[in-house]
């Protein structure tokens, strides 16, 4: 039960998602030298957002519930606006446009298996 995840300068990483969300989120954030207080979440290639920030128990849900082993996603960074402010999301795989054209500029949506969540403005 494994995918892969794009992030950085076209880095790869392979996890097994039979563990914890909390378990990969530390682990992706430390791979890609992201801060611990950063939220971080994953794309899928379809421009789905996984909602993995958003899951109430990441300390006891299994990262496989939200996840499809064998496929490959994008690291993204969430930033929360203060408010009444929109949410926004970075891409951490650089040069998204290059890889992905097609999410370049894009609105990410939740997935439909997760909570609702509204989506707003991209940083790529």
């Amino acid at each position: 039960m494994f995918i892969t995840v794009r992030y950085g300068a076209d880095c790869q990483e392979i996890v097994n998602v039979h563990c914890r969300v909390l378990s990969l989120t530390m682990h992706l954030k430390k791979k890609c030298q992201c801060r611990p207080e950063d939220c971080i979440d994953l794309l899928d290639e379809s421009g789905t957002l996984m909602n993995l920030s958003e899951v109430k128990s990441p300390a006891s849900e299994l990262a496989s519930k939200y996840l499809q082993e064998r496929q490959r996603y994008i690291l993204i960074r969430v930033i929360r606006g203060e408010g009444s402010e929109s949410t926004y999301y970075e891409s951490l795989l650089e040069n998204l446009e290059n890889h992905h054209p097609e999410l370049a500029g894009e609105s990410w949506a939740p997935s439909a298996s997760n909570h609702h969540r509204e989506t707003s403005d991209i940083d790529v």
